[in-house]
């Protein structure tokens, strides 16, 4: 494609306030949406259409659905991890928290009804019924971020002083990938074989994660937050900037390589996400602009969309070509994307 085309609005709707987090559930069918009020809300995938707001949230941070889709798991500022039924409006409720801390991460594991939440400095990790099967306290400061890997073996949680690794529930298998700085965000890749981490002084720090060999790539101009892979983890794409930087991992990987430097935002990005089945990049901006990019041909996006408000979430639609994007002005639009050279 040698032009860069409008990207096609399936559905639009205008929710409460900023969008803070969008999880789809597996099977493409629904979409949860948190807003800044910590109002939850779950769209229908095909129309939009509101099929049920969540009582009693509030300050919702975090939100996650089961890889069953039976499930979905939230987070809040009140310090309580919800565990509520597909369609239901009574959750199991957990006061996991230590007092004042917020449970700000949730992410179920694959093909295990298993959720991790970090609130505080607390890792824990709790089953559908709400019982603990373990828990990890005493990181060095509160966690910024959780990820299982792909195949639900390992949990990953980042704070200042490193990444712990660990395979639950026993605490004592637990390690640490130390690193004197303080890391905001994390993303395991596909196949298991790094954890990239975006860092407060401008920089992406990266381990293997059977050898703990580490490597950094610095000179961004703001801190990282944002991180996305491929799925046969190829590429890393990051931000910290209005340009998104795309490192590749194949061959002897990106060290002393030159990265792809994607240009089309005028503000700092936002957002990013990799389409599970394509070599297709999407990024939000704060410029209002979401674009999506093939990286088979990168020197311009394949489609835009451009609005007035920040856009604050991106997340591909699973098992489909659409991508949802949530806004600070509380919109929330599916466009279609269909396969573009991906």
């Amino acid at each position: 494609m040698s032009k860069s085309t409008s990207l096609k609005t399936r559905w639009d709707v205008t929710l409460s306030d900023y969008v803070g987090a969008l999880a789809w559930a597996p099977d493409g069918g629904a979409l949860a949406v948190a807003c800044s009020t910590g109002a939850v809300v779950v769209l229908d995938g095909g129309s939009g259409k509101c099929l049920q707001e969540l009582p009693g949230t509030e300050g919702t941070l975090a939100l996650d659905w089961s890889s069953d889709g039976a499930w979905l798991a939230t987070g809040g500022s009140d310090g309580t991890l919800r565990i509520w039924p597909s369609g239901g409006v009574a959750p199991r409720v957990i006061l996991d928290a230590p007092r004042g801390a917020w449970v700000e991460h949730v992410r179920w594991a694959p093909e295990r009804p298993w959720v991790a939440s970090a609130a505080g400095k607390l890792l824990a990790i709790h089953d559908a019924e709400g019982r603990v099967i373990g828990e990890l306290a005493g990181h060095a400061s509160t966690l910024t971020s959780v990820r299982w890997s792909q195949d639900g073996s390992i949990v990953a949680a980042c704070c200042y002083g490193g990444v712990t690794v660990w395979s639950p529930p026993a605490p004592a298998d637990a390690r640490l990938l130390s690193w004197k700085g303080s890391l905001l965000a994390l993303e395991l890749s596909p196949d298991g074989e790094h954890v990239a981490c975006g860092a407060q002084d401008g920089a992406v720090h990266v381990w293997h994660t059977r050898t703990g060999a580490d490597l950094e790539m610095s000179g961004y101009p703001v801190k990282v937050r944002e991180l996305a892979w491929d799925a046969p983890s190829r590429w890393l794409a990051t931000g910290g900037s209005p340009e998104i930087t795309v490192w590749d991992f194949s061959g002897k990987g990106p060290a002393g390589s030159r990265p792809l430097q994607l240009q089309g935002h005028t503000d700092l990005v936002a957002d990013l996400a990799f389409h599970e089945a394509r070599a297709q990049l999407a990024s939000g901006g704060r410029d209002g602009r979401v674009l999506v990019w093939s990286l088979a041909r990168p020197k311009r996006p394949s489609a835009i969309s451009a609005e007035a408000a920040a856009a604050s979430k991106l997340a591909f639609q699973p098992r489909g070509d659409g991508l949802a994007a949530g806004y600070e002005s509380g919109r929330v639009r599916l466009f279609d994307v269909p396969g573009w050279g991906g």
